[in-house]
């Protein structure tokens, strides 16, 4: 992977960043996943972008992440709106958290079809996160879905 990622390609620069961050064949270093996940996304790694937010995450660094989940909610890459949403409920993002917002994206991504945003809505209700109910949408999806 260090060779491949040495040549720029952009799948082994992710990788590099998911190893670090897992501890896969090395130990666990948030700063060098980091470091890799951001050259993935300058490399166009279309789900880097996510990954490099949940490590700013981890690092708190959450104005940081609030940035590169709007960008790759604007660039409509994989898997960001999704965090947006959650890490705004999780109160993730520092002082921009806003779990409304990421209730309503939620309800907006249920509303398009996702059933997997019908699930995390309805378990951040259940953990406290967000004032109970769910959506009848959303309580239909995870029930049509099955467990």
């Amino acid at each position: 992977m260090v060779s491949l990622s040495e040549g720029g390609y952009p799948p082994a620069l992710d990788r590099l960043g998911y190893y670090f961050r897992h501890g896969i064949g090395t130990d666990k270093d948030l700063v060098a996943a980091r470091l890799w996940y951001m050259l993935a996304v300058a490399a166009g790694h279309p789900w880097s972008t996510a990954s490099l937010a949940r490590v700013e995450i981890k690092l708190e660094h959450g104005a940081a992440a609030l940035r590169s989940l709007q960008t790759g909610v604007i660039k409509n890459q994989p898997g960001t709106l999704r965090l947006l949403a959650t890490a705004h409920i999780d109160r993730q993002l520092g002082g921009a958290s806003n779990p409304e917002f990421g209730r309503d994206l939620l309800e907006w991504m249920i509303n398009h079809g996702d059933k997997t945003a019908a699930r995390d809505l309805a378990v951040r209700v259940n953990w406290g996160r967000l004032m109970p109910p769910t959506s009848d949408r959303a309580h239909a999806q995870i029930v049509h879905e099955g467990p």
